[in-house]
């Protein structure tokens, strides 16, 4: 959790300065699929104890893959999880659910 913690107060910027490199959505499906895997394995064995561990990070993972933004019909753009209103932000991630998003025209 410290180590978290520590990175949370760190911008995107200066993690990728000291050498971090951003994930791919293809690294991301990726990791998803496998984490998957491990979910199906922990069901057939009955191994309940990680199940949830498991949803968070998936769940967590696919926040990473951008979801396109909803433009409803009065031209007011959402954000697809949690219908926030976006029109006038321009963010790249929602700022209510921590969404990935992608504006296209």
């Amino acid at each position: 959790m410290v180590a978290l913690a520590k990175v949370e107060r760190q911008d995107a910027d200066s993690l990728l300065e000291k050498g971090h490199k951003k994930m791919d959505e293809k690294k991301v499906r990726e990791a998803i699929e496998v984490i998957k895997g491990y979910r199906r394995l922990d069901e057939y064995m009955n191994n309940t104890e990680r199940l949830p561990y498991c949803d968070m990070a998936i769940e967590a993972l696919e926040k990473q893959l951008p979801k396109k933004v909803d433009v409803w019909a009065n031209g007011t753009q959402h954000c697809p999880v949690c219908d926030k209103d976006l029109t006038y932000t321009g963010f790249h991630i929602c700022p209510e659910c921590y969404q990935r998003l992608c504006y296209t025209k």
